[in-house]
């Protein structure tokens, strides 16, 4: 089963689906742990990429174009 990841926006999706991964909130007044730091952290760090490449098909247009190359 692949994990899915997501940020802190999508809280309430975990009820939903078995296979989240969402960050750790500090509590009100609170602090995290330094298990909990690192595992955000890691969290971060494998879904900076997927970001970065969404980043990248939105700049240059790539879903919001005709494909005009048909080959007949």
């Amino acid at each position: 089963m692949i994990a899915i990841e997501v940020d802190s926006g999508f809280q309430g999706i975990q009820h939903q689906y078995e296979n989240i991964r969402i960050p750790h909130k500090k509590t009100k007044g609170g602090e995290l742990s330094e298990q909990q730091k690192s595992e955000n952290k890691k969290l971060s760090q494998s879904r900076v990429i997927c970001e970065n490449a969404f980043a990248g098909v939105k700049r240059y247009g790539a879903l919001s174009q005709i494909y005009r190359n048909h080959a007949y």
